[in-house]
């Protein structure tokens, strides 16, 4: 599930804006909560930007990304 939630979004993020950077693909990997991956599906569909998306991106306090 949390695989599929992480290729969703760069999907989505390649579909929209041509590309997804590698620092966010090394972010998305270390994201584990899958609630917060939806989240930014949502957000990667609605944003105006990549670096939009990035900004959001890194607002993520670091113990969202590793929750089990």
């Amino acid at each position: 599930m949390v695989i599929n939630a992480r290729e969703s979004v760069v999907t989505a993020l390649r579909t929209r804006f041509g590309v997804t950077p590698t620092e966010v693909s090394e972010r998305l990997e270390a994201i584990d909560d899958l609630d917060v991956l939806r989240k930014l599906l949502e957000q990667s569909i609605t944003i105006a930007s990549i670096e939009e998306f990035q900004l959001r991106l890194n607002e993520i306090p670091p113990s969202e990304e590793a929750s089990e």
